[in-house]
């Protein structure tokens, strides 16, 4: 079969009647398969055997450490949620105590005095000192 394609593959478009246009081609020899001695066979058995075992241990502790994070999401999840109710909670009373203080006391608020800021620390002036007076000499020369 391979003989035939590659005996069409070497004729030409033109379908003249003539066999000079025909080109025969030797086809390829094909080298056969290395054959494998039982040792080799074996080792080759062994090192696939290894091969997919490791594979399969990957893809456990990938299934595991997915498990693990989706774990900790979740209760990371979880705890976001508790707070965020929380918080909810205390705004709903602080809202209802509120409520109740506005409707019982019709007077004003407590006027509170502003704190005024504090003046900065007394900082020690610093004084220039004056030049040492020019003292008369000890022994004059004449």
């Amino acid at each position: 079969m391979e003989n035939q394609k590659v005996q069409d593959l070497g004729k030409t478009e033109d379908n003249d009647d003539s066999s000079s246009s025909e080109i025969e081609q030797k086809p390829k020899q094909v080298k056969p398969k290395k054959i494998l001695s039982e040792k080799q066979k074996e080792t080759l058995a062994k090192g696939r055997e290894k091969r997919d075992s490791l594979r399969r241990e990957i893809i456990e502790k990938k299934k595991l450490e997915d498990e693990e994070k989706k774990k900790q999401l979740e209760n990371k999840i979880v705890k976001k949620a508790i707070t965020i109710k929380k918080k909810q909670i205390k705004m709903e009373k602080v809202l209802e105590l509120s409520e109740d203080a506005d409707s019982e006391d019709d007077r004003p608020p407590p006027i509170r005095r502003i704190a005024r800021p504090k003046a900065p620390p007394n900082t020690p002036v610093i004084r220039p000192v004056a030049p040492p007076a020019p003292q008369a000499p000890k022994f004059i020369f004449l």
